[in-house]
């Protein structure tokens, strides 16, 4: 059982790496070319989300119970210092929701519908619309915190440590924020960058707390603040020409 758990966190591994972003870049790359005559395909992008995160907590099941693991070891724990640890979550929400003050009050003027269509032509096109559209990015948001949470810092972390006894912990948490931003190419290089930026938020406040309680947390937060985004007032605006920004 060790070895046939050890095997399979390798390759889980390998999933992580190499399948995820390819995955994601195709489902993307489906979904853009295709959304404009079947608006449904953004409810299957997200449904096969939460599916696919869900499933491959199974295999990490048989590899805890393989390698005799704890709870402890994924960092399914009590925080250290619950106080730190909540205006820590508070400072951290605090920023999120006031970029997105910061893009509703952009969105009110032409020259900047223009500006959030380039500067988030990634991740734009997916993100909800519609009530059931929104609805459904909740039950995504939620699960990207704990799944994401869960296989980027808790196990991954656990696996570099394990396998390399010279790779410490903020070592296996910079190399799981690389996995992760990497993870989400499909959102282009900015994308890239932003969410390995945040996998290092998210890992640091695991390394600090001792525990993926509130990183899953502070991640669903970052996820859920998009629902807070006009949406369709930035991506469906005509593009503005001299004429119209001209009108009253």
């Amino acid at each position: 059982m060790p070895l046939f758990a050890t095997v399979l966190a390798h390759l889980l591994v390998l999933f992580l790496v190499i399948a995820v972003p390819l995955r994601g870049a195709l489902r993307y790359n489906v979904l853009m070319r295709r959304i404009a005559h079947n608006p449904k395909l953004r409810l299957q992008f997200y449904g096969q989300g939460i599916f696919g995160q869900w499933l491959m907590l199974v295999p990490l099941g048989f590899i805890v119970f393989g390698l005799g693991w704890s709870w402890q070891t994924l960092g399914l724990q009590p925080a250290n210092n619950l106080f730190i640890s909540v205006l820590l979550a508070l400072i951290l929400a605090g920023a999120f929701y006031a970029q997105i003050f910061y893009i509703r009050r952009t969105s009110q003027t032409n020259e900047g519908r223009v500006l959030l269509r380039q500067s988030m032509s990634g991740p734009l096109h997916m993100l909800p619309r519609t009530r059931k559209e929104r609805f459904v990015w909740i039950f995504l948001s939620l699960t990207a915190g704990f799944c994401e949470e869960l296989l980027y810092r808790g196990f991954l972390t656990a696996y570099l440590m394990n396998i390399f006894p010279q790779v410490n912990f903020i070592v296996a948490i910079i190399i799981g924020a690389v996995l992760f931003g990497f993870g989400h190419i499909y959102q282009k290089l900015a994308g890239v960058v932003g969410t390995g930026l945040m996998g290092l938020v998210f890992g640091f406040l695991y390394f600090f707390t001792g525990s993926l309680f509130l990183s899953m947390i502070v991640h669903a937060l970052f996820d859920l603040r998009l629902l807070l985004i006009d949406i369709q007032g930035i991506v469906d605006t005509p593009e503005d020409t001299p004429q119209a920004a001209s009108l009253p």
